[in-house]
């Protein structure tokens, strides 16, 4: 039980906070970067508010960064891993991401911005092991990718007869001995105080000096969740050591039907907690990022899943071994796109009746999911797709996560019309699936401000008018445009030749590019 005086004490304690830097310009923010011990410049400059952010962290070993979606979160702990590198106060970086396809993002961010070397964690146990004798500077890793170092299976203290994964305390320390710095990607996954995320997070921090962690919504969830965020990085200096404590100081006590208690927030105490919680981080919305222009373009890199890859290492070494004909061309093209989606429809040997397969996995769904749960909630989102499998694929996925959407085809322009008003005029559907073919023309958008590509489209024309829909008169907000681009692919080269304003299928048609140049590097 913890005493009134003790929560007393911890409510009235003299604390940090950082809200005054949100006044400072870019010429004062310039001075205070100038004033540390030693300059970084990465490839790349930063905006206003990665400024603040920057000196910030620079200023403390651990914080928390609040920013929404879009606000190069990555950048600012890039450079500050390159500061403490060369202040030589760390050797050894980890970044902990949340699915293996923000490791493939990571790796891309280090290349734009740094001249780091990054090791890049996954695949089976041997080879992540492997992989930690690299001679490199940042480990990046995700967080299930933690438990295959760091745990072992073995009997489950919950189900009889079954096993779950168990912490073996010798794995656990020792590859958290490795590093000296470690971030928190999406820290808000770290999930509650008994999860085993939690819990090999929390060996990490106790044996990184530098800990940072980063965010878009830390908010609007269960504020239990925010005292496992705060005691990762800050050891409690700011929630209290124990959730006892913090729940002492936030919350009201009952007793619950099973003989234990529930715990609800007091809400008269919201603008103290959110005062308190200036001590060690910092909140920035879309409408803060002065400088950033108003229309940011994000490349997602994502990778084929093994049974994909299998299905187009066949098909490009099919077409390269054939002599073909642009119809034939044409159909490897189209096969390629597909599979990059996540399906194939092939013939059947014996009937040659056209047969769907559906791949095990594609990243694209990580990365969607990704975009959901970042995203402010308040925003809305347009999802474009080239084939209407992949519209089906985004729906399917969209009514298994209950989020409220709603679809405009290219097979009947009557469902479309009516899947349109109702986006429209319904404000509970945040999120409209479109068919590029029928949504990127005669269309007034502008009531989101995030737009998904799912596939690359082709024709610079199209591209041009789905982006527009979006960016127009009557537009009010930042936009932010997601192109969903899988590595060493068709998709590749349909994005390279996009941004040139060429379309790749014309040149593969008439032979200007050769079967082998359109396929991609998918050797690597």
């Amino acid at each position: 039980m913890i005493s009134k005086e003790a929560v007393k004490q911890f409510l009235e304690r003299e604390l940090d906070n950082y809200l005054w830097i949100k006044k400072c310009n870019k010429p004062e923010l310039d001075e205070a970067i100038k004033s540390l011990p030693i300059s970084i410049q990465l490839k790349n400059q930063p905006f206003i508010h990665q400024q603040a952010s920057i000196y910030i962290g620079a200023c403390n070993s651990n914080f928390l960064y609040f920013l929404d979606m879009g606000a190069g979160k990555t950048f600012i702990t890039l450079w500050l891993i390159s500061y403490y590198k060369r202040l030589k106060e760390v050797e050894r970086s980890l970044v902990i991401v949340p699915n293996v396809i923000n490791i493939q993002g990571w790796q891309e961010e280090i290349e734009n911005h740094t001249n780091l070397k990054a090791a890049l964690l996954y695949g089976s146990k041997n080879e992540r092991e492997l992989l930690l004798d690299s001679d490199a500077d940042i480990f990046v890793i995700n967080y299930d990718g933690l438990q295959t170092l760091m745990a072992d299976f073995g009997p489950s203290t919950k189900k009889r007869g079954k096993k779950e994964r168990i912490i073996n305390e010798k794995k656990a320390y020792d590859f958290a001995d490795l590093f000296d710095f470690v971030v928190f990607d999406e820290i808000h996954r770290t999930k509650n105080h008994r999860s085993l995320t939690f819990k090999l997070c929390n060996i990490i921090a106790s044996s990184c000096k530098y800990r940072y962690g980063l965010t878009g919504t830390p908010f609007g969830r269960d504020p239990h969740d925010l005292w496992t965020q705060f005691y990762l990085v800050d050891r409690g200096q700011t929630l209290g050591t124990t959730l006892s404590l913090f729940r002492s100081a936030f919350f009201a006590q009952k007793r619950n039907h099973w003989g234990g208690y529930d715990y609800k927030f007091d809400v008269k105490k919201e603008d103290l907690l959110n005062k308190i919680l200036q001590n060690k981080s910092i909140r920035y919305e879309d409408k803060e990022f002065a400088d950033l222009p108003p229309v940011v373009h994000t490349v997602i890199p994502l990778r084929l899943a093994d049974d994909a890859l299998q299905y187009y290492r066949e098909t490009v070494l099919e077409s390269m071994n054939a002599a073909i004909d642009g119809v034939a061309r044409e159909n490897y093209y189209v096969k390629w796109r597909e599979i990059c989606s996540g399906f194939l429809y092939i013939k059947d040997p014996e009937t040659q009746l056209k047969q769907e397969l559906t791949f095990s996995h594609t990243e694209k769904l990580d990365a969607l999911e990704e975009i959901l749960d970042d995203i402010p909630k308040t925003s809305r989102l347009i999802i474009f797709h080239i084939f209407n499998k992949s519209g089906e694929i985004i729906c399917d996925f969209l009514k298994k996560k209950k989020v409220k959407f709603t679809a405009i085809n290219s097979t009947n322009e009557d469902d479309s019309v009516t899947a349109y008003k109702k986006f429209q005029s319904d404000p509970k559907i945040k999120i409209l699936v479109a068919n590029i073919a029928s949504g990127s023309t005669g269309l007034n958008l502008q009531s989101a401000n995030y737009v998904v590509f799912w596939e690359p489209t082709d024709r610079p024309i199209w591209q041009k008018q789905a982006e527009k829909r979006v960016h127009r008169h009557g537009q009010t907000q930042r936009v932010y445009y997601y192109h969903f681009i899988t590595k060493h692919t068709v998709e590749e080269k349909i994005r390279q030749f996009l941004i040139e304003g060429k379309c790749l299928f014309d040149a593969l048609i008439t032979g200007k590019v050769s079967v082998k140049e359109a396929a991609g590097n998918f050797f690597k």
